[in-house]
């Protein structure tokens, strides 16, 4: 592995494999839950779909029976407005690969309410269930202790697309989305609860995000809705697999 601190507050981590990223990913994941219900008594993560996240959900499941699940709840970076069961579901995935084989209390998965017919109703409806259940824990601050996200080839995060004029402007949590190079219109968590969050966590294999990957770390599109996340957190890590890493890794040699 190798590790490079490109700020204070960053980090990059370069794997030799996807397999590699996975199982490190998962037991930080891991690290970081149990610490953060030491000091605090739970733990609130959002989850990203998609193929790579799918290898790190089947590691994190086979770490089950050390969280203290009752103290833990999940929710989703973003969805697109399709049915639950649907092949492009990013919550059909995360049970599938995650919450049923780890044995993860199904009641403290909270998914994007994709049974309802508008998404800007539909993200109404998600911020104020994040906000009750983040209540529930009247100590602790509105904001989430870790986000698991991926780029695009685009530089898209989560369901902020750079086309959009308006990604950067939402005051409110959750935010509806939807872009002509994407399907389905989406429901996403906004830049700004996303760059608020105590850790984000990129998650980042294949050669064609190398470009990509560059540009973020090098800052040069810091326009970009990954660069913005990534330049915003208070605490970031970008695990790529070598492939990922390659045009960065050739510059910083």
């Amino acid at each position: 592995m190798i590790t490079r601190e490109t700020s204070p507050g960053k980090t990059v981590l370069v794997f030799d494999t996807p397999e590699d990223l996975a199982v490190h990913a998962a037991r930080s994941f891991a690290d970081y839950a149990a610490q953060c219900i030491r000091k605090q008594g739970s733990f609130f993560a959002a989850l990203s779909g998609g193929k790579t996240p799918a290898k790190f959900f089947r590691e994190l499941a086979k770490l089950g029976e050390e969280f203290e699940w009752e103290k833990i709840h999940l929710f989703q970076v973003d969805e697109r407005m399709a049915p639950a069961d649907h092949q492009d579901s990013n919550q059909a995935m995360i049970r599938e690969s995650f919450v049923e084989p780890a044995g993860f209390p199904p009641e403290h998965f909270l998914p994007v309410p994709v049974q309802m017919d508008d998404a800007a109703l539909a993200a109404q409806a998600y911020e104020n269930s994040i906000n009750m259940v983040l209540e529930s824990v009247p100590s602790r601050p509105k904001r989430l202790d870790m986000i698991l996200l991926g780029i695009g080839q685009d530089g898209h995060t989560a369901s902020l697309f750079p086309e959009d004029p308006e990604f950067r402007q939402a005051s409110s949590w959750v935010r509806s989305a939807r872009s002509e190079h994407h399907a389905h219109q989406r429901v996403t968590l906004s830049l700004s609860f996303v760059s608020a969050a105590s850790k984000v966590f990129f998650l980042i294999t294949g050669q064609d995000k190398a470009d990509m990957v560059r540009q973020i770390l090098l800052e040069t599109s810091p326009s970009l809705p990954a660069s913005l996340v990534w330049k915003n957190a208070q605490q970031a890590v970008m695990a790529l697999d070598r492939a990922a890493a390659r045009a960065y890794l050739q510059i910083m040699a």
